[in-house]
């Protein structure tokens, strides 16, 4: 897994404090007296008409005739609406009065971790949604997979796992949990647990790239075997990509199966189609011992418009080895020595 995309953070709005909260926290969120509740309810209602600016001025004006009143449905609207109006910083300092006044305010939590998401303070906004899966209950496992991604968005990959090493043990547990799970152990150099990860996003949905990224892990983990199971299944597709081919051809050149490794390359490609994997193909079979299966090919690949000069020398050797040496000397007279090799 190259990428891991993190979900977006949604902004919550929660008038009359329906937050629950965990541990030793209250049960019951702080009372709203009837003017504010009014005044809430007021801004609300602007907001629903997306008039974000005066929902803020009724509560700046509610603030200024009530200076002595805090709440943090208070401050925590005026840091939903601030976030609407992408004025991020002011956002930040009301879902922190709003935490200041009530620590057992997940959805502030919660909120807060969207602001430094949007400041691209990726650590910070995974601190504060990890605070937030603690607190809301019942327990949402959304919240628990956005804090470890974005763990892993800050360069913290040791910090993720105990999240989604925790989130894989639950009923259910989806296939994208163990793919991130997985990217986890790769950015953690443990290339096994990775692939074992992958092995059980797998079993919920079996798709090729799936099967083919475990593999990949299999081998950096040097369990080819465990790579060749599912290599040889994707090659057995109806149309298997060519990356699938090579990558199964190396691990059977691996395994000391030269030849099988030949033919995988050589299938389904041809010497104007893929040039390099038929030479490879070729190779393997030179280096099995094998140079009258390397000729056909090899002949193949010198009778395109612009042979490579490698080409036209294994080709002269393998001639050479087939005890015809007129035959390879007159391939050698073709060979410009002073031309740049290309890379096979």
């Amino acid at each position: 897994m190259k990428n891991l995309s993190i979900t977006c953070l949604i902004i919550i709005f929660t008038v009359l404090g329906n937050s629950v909260s965990a541990g030793d926290c209250p049960k019951d969120p702080l009372p709203v007296e009837p003017d504010l509740y009014r005044v809430l309810t007021r801004a609300e209602k602007e907001m629903e008409k997306d008039r974000n600016q005066k929902a803020l001025d009724l509560l700046a004006d509610y603030v200024r005739k009530n200076s002595s009143s805090e709440h943090p449905q208070l401050a925590f609207l005026r840091g939903v609406i601030n976030y609407r109006l992408k004025r991020f910083n002011d956002s930040e300092f009301f879902f922190r009065e709003a935490i200041k006044l009530d620590p057992c305010f997940g959805e502030a939590w919660q909120n807060l971790a969207a602001v430094h998401g949007q400041q691209n303070r990726p650590g910070e906004a995974a601190e504060a949604m990890e605070k937030a899966f603690s607190l809301i209950l019942p327990e949402n496992s959304d919240l628990q997979y956005q804090a470890a991604l974005l763990y892993v968005h800050a360069g913290a990959p040791g910090k993720a796992l105990p999240l989604l090493k925790g989130l894989v043990t639950r009923p259910k547990p989806q296939g994208e949990w163990f793919e991130a799970l997985s990217y986890v152990y790769v950015r953690l150099f443990k290339p096994a647990k990775a692939a074992e990860a992958m092995e059980k996003a797998i079993r919920i949905k079996p798709d090729s790239s799936r099967k083919y990224r475990t593999a990949c892990l299999w081998i950096e983990a040097d369990r080819l075997e465990k790579a060749y199971a599912l290599l040889k299944g994707l090659c057995a597709e109806p149309k298997p990509l060519s990356q699938w081919r090579a990558s199964l051809a190396h691990v059977l050149e691996r395994l000391g199966k030269n030849d099988e490794a030949a033919k995988v390359l050589a299938s389904g490609n041809t010497a104007e189609k893929n040039p390099a994997n038929y030479f490879r193909s070729a190779l393997l079979h030179l280096k099995d011992g094998a140079p009258q299966k390397a000729l056909p090919l090899l002949l193949k690949l010198s009778a395109n418009a612009n042979p490579n000069t490698e080409w036209l020398i294994a080709l002269a050797s393998t001639l050479d080895r087939l005890n015809r040496p007129d035959e390879a000397l007159a391939v050698m007279e073709k060979v410009d020595l002073n031309a740049p090799a290309l890379s096979s």
